[in-house]
């Protein structure tokens, strides 16, 4: 009777893979609390995993929410952008027309598709294998369909944008990610199967592998509820991603769900079975350009490395709000597909998707389940006794502070890394999504420096001098470019300029010629220029990337100009009812009674511009009384005494803009104000700490000159540039303000997290609302 089952089972096996009886490990139940945890900690609104053995799903997990806001749970039937993984389904269905003899891999394009006309210098064509291994020399972006662009121009649009570009690099040479050659594909399916992408891949893969819930687009998507993306920066801003659609279908357009990647898994776990034949999916994961047994490279539209010794396949996914991987073991035919719904974390869900391999391999081996390392957040003390800058004759990086958290950048550009404690003495572990297991992943403190790997970096000596000005042709180029969804910062640093690429990649630029500057070598812009065109007066009016045109951002708050907001009602008529109205009862634990004390009776070094007794805000109406004092609380009060005495020794003074302020002034603000701009404004609902007179607005100015000091922004700029971390500007602006930063925190306040002048002392839950007016402030007791 035993053997007829195992003969039963073993013909099953055979006549109907999805039904082959395995044996399953039980599922890890650390990756499941690890992948929570994670979650929180790294601020990831969604996850969505599945786990291939096979042919069978055997592990499944869907986590977090599908909207922006957090109330709605993910389902299996929830949709995600999988970004580049879209580029293996592109390769597959042009490797099914070189099976069936229609194409050549070695075939040239131009001759393929006349519309793909790039200026090539070289001897040698561009062929489609070349394309296929990113090795074509085309660069990053077309024209028209690239990732700054809103539109949908269509692929065809998109190549013919591509017309007498020069190459970057020499075809077959280089490894060059290309989106747009990744798009001239796509048009090569178009032309030969006579209909749109989409088309191509439903009837050549979804069919054929009953992928029901994907497609190309949004608003024909048959998933149920398409994951809203969650965008991010440095400097501390997030919002949902853009929900237009991806312009370069054929690159990274796919919109899926996990369960229909397991299907594609599946196939793959099988030398593409039901799409493709053994010898034909063999020649995509072998490394092209390359001797056959070298252990990693570009395949056929599949990267290819190793896990644990095993050829490892696949490919890593990122559109703007969304980050995937889909990776294969195929000698051990497991796969594995991990989908999320925030921007730029391919390092952590690269490393998600590794450790779900190996914790699933090795417990089919009868191994214990992996032990997922956590690590604990660095006390702040700690931090600011290693904040500085390391280096050797070779290499530098700087340590900061930031919200509480450690950062280190390397200056050779690259990512801001977050670290966070070893279990090791004196170790910190890079452990953010963003730079998750990149270079520097350990970092371990060794007297006077820091060693990662075999690389040693000695402390340098703090300077208490602000960098210099840069240069007058700097100040011309600095500023932002590009769309509200992608936007490129240029910025001084260290006396060289720099620019950020999609958010997160900061980039040293290399002076080519007048206005011209070549990306290094070590970004994903290689060989590539940033190219700067000027107006009559040498201020700069857009750049190039490529032939990518991106206009030159306009900021109201530039030129030292004061920002201005057009309100949704006039001043005059919002202030009769603000004091009429009465502020928010509260309940106050240890409730202290109010001290407001005038801060210009506490020092004379005190320098005030009281904003909002002029015209000169962002309401343009005087909304104080001319006569109006500053005035805070007065432990407070003292502390800003004392921050001042720390400046002196620097020739520094604090030049005060707003410290208290009624409650009736916050509700004509909020009332005033479009509601896309209330987080620079407080809810008169919950009242505001200038209200109970812990906060205070401040810059600071030259004690010898008496002048203010250019800061990144100018004060109530309701921009990117007002965040405490914002990256752009100069080298000395960014050093004047973060100076300002450490000594107002030194004496108990902490800078509000979206606006660099506000700082909030540590005593405020302690003070109720206040409401009197300046009149009255100024007609009682002392």
């Amino acid at each position: 009777m035993n053997r007829m089952w195992i003969a039963l089972g073993a013909w099953l096996a055979v006549a109907f893979p999805s039904f082959a009886w395995q044996n399953s490990p039980t599922p890890s139940d650390g990756l499941t609390a690890y992948l929570k945890e994670e979650l929180r900690d790294k601020k990831i609104p969604a996850i969505s995993l599945r786990i291939v053995d096979d042919q069978k799903v055997v592990f499944s997990l869907d986590l977090g929410h599908q909207d922006y806001l957090g109330t709605k749970p993910v389902t299996p039937l929830t949709g995600f952008r999988a970004g580049g993984i879209t580029k293996l389904l592109t390769a597959i269905c042009v490797m099914q027309l070189v099976e069936e003899k229609a194409l050549g891999l070695d075939d040239n394009v131009v001759r393929l598709v006349p519309e793909f006309s790039p200026a090539n210098i070289y001897k040698k064509p561009i062929s489609l294998r070349a394309l296929l291994a990113h090795r074509s020399g085309l660069l990053r972006e077309p024209p028209e369909g690239n990732i700054y662009d809103p539109t949908n121009p269509g692929l065809k649009k998109i190549v013919q944008s591509l017309e007498a570009l020069p190459l970057v690099y020499e075809p077959d040479i280089v490894v060059k990610h290309s989106n747009a050659g990744y798009a001239t594909l796509g048009y090569l399916l178009e032309k030969f199967d006579k209909k749109p992408y989409a088309e191509v891949v439903k009837s050549r893969i979804f069919d054929k592998l009953g992928m029901t819930h994907s497609s190309f687009s949004a608003a024909k998507s048959p998933v149920e509820t398409l994951a809203e993306g969650k965008m991010w920066t440095y400097f501390g801003k997030e919002f949902p991603s853009p929900k237009t659609e991806i312009s370069n279908t054929s690159a990274s357009g796919l919109i899926t769900t996990s369960d229909d990647l397991a299907k594609l898994i599946s196939s793959l776990n099988r030398k593409g079975e039901g799409l493709l034949k053994p010898a034909t999916f063999e020649s995509m994961i072998a490394p092209q350009y390359l001797p056959p047994d070298f252990p990693g490279g570009m395949g056929l539209g599949f990267f290819v490395s190793d896990l644990e010794g095993k050829k490892l396949i696949g490919h890593p996914g990122r559109v703007p709000g969304f980050t995937s991987n889909l990776s294969v073991m195929p000698g051990e035919k497991v796969g594995v597909i991990v989908l999320t719904s925030k921007d730029a974390i391919a390092n952590w869900v690269n490393h998600v998707a590794d450790e779900a391999l190996r914790d699933y391999i090795g417990r089919k081996k009868n191994l214990p389940g992996l032990t997922f390392e956590r690590f604990k957040q660095v006390p702040v003390e700690e931090i600011r006794r290693l904040e500085g800058k390391y280096a050797n004759r070779d290499t530098s990086v700087e340590i900061t502070e930031r919200e509480g958290r450690l950062m280190l950048f390397p200056n050779f550009g690259g990512f801001w890394q977050e670290y966070k404690l070893s279990d090791r003495p004196n170790e910190y572990v890079s452990d953010d999504g963003l730079s998750f297991n990149g270079r520097f992943r350990r970092v371990e403190r060794i007297g006077n420096g820091v060693q990662s790997g075999p690389l040693f970096l000695e402390r340098r000596p703090a300077s208490d001098r602000p960098p210099p000005e840069p240069p007058q042709e700097f100040r011309e180029l600095i500023g932002e470019y590009g769309p509200d969804t992608n936007i490129v910062h240029v910025f001084e640093k260290d006396g060289n300029l720099w620019c950020n690429l999609d958010w997160f990649e900061l980039v040293p630029l290399i002076k080519d010629s007048n206005d011209a500057y070549l990306f290094p070598d070590n970004c994903t812009l290689a060989g590539e220029k940033l190219i700067f065109l000027r107006n009559p007066l040498g201020k700069a009016i857009s750049c190039f990337i490529g032939n990518v045109r991106l206009s030159r951002r306009k900021l109201d708050g530039e030129d030292g100009k004061t920002f201005k907001v057009q309100v949704t009602r006039p001043v005059k008529e919002l202030e009769p009812l603000a004091k009429k109205s009465e502020p928010p009862k509260e309940s106050i634990e240890e409730k202290r009674p109010s001290e407001l004390v005038e801060l210009a009776k506490l020092d004379p070094l005190f320098k005030f511009d009281l904003r909002y007794a002029t015209k000169n805000n962002f309401l343009d109406t005087a909304v104080y009384p001319k006569e109006a004092k500053g005035y805070m609380q007065k432990p407070a009060a003292e502390a800003l005494v004392r921050v001042q005495a720390k400046l002196k020794s620097q020739n520094l003074g604090l030049m005060i803009f707003d410290p208290y302020r009624p409650w009736y002034v916050t509700k004509i603000f909020w009332d005033a104000v479009p509601e896309k701009f209330h987080n620079f404004v407080a809810d008169p609902s919950k009242g505001s700490r200038h209200n109970r007179g812990c906060a205070v607005d401040l810059g600071l100015y030259d004690l010898k000159t008496g002048k203010y000091i250019d800061a990144v922004s100018g004060y109530d700029e309701f921009s990117d540039r007002a965040y405490p971390n914002y990256i752009g500007g100069t080298s000395r602006q960014r050093w004047y303000r973060d100076l300002l930063r450490k000594a107002m925190e030194s004496e108990g306040f902490t800078v509000y997290e979206d606006e660099w002048w506000h700082f909030d002392y540590k005593d405020w839950k302690h003070y109720g609302i206040g409401n009197q007016t300046f009149e009255e402030l100024a007609n009682a007791k002392p």
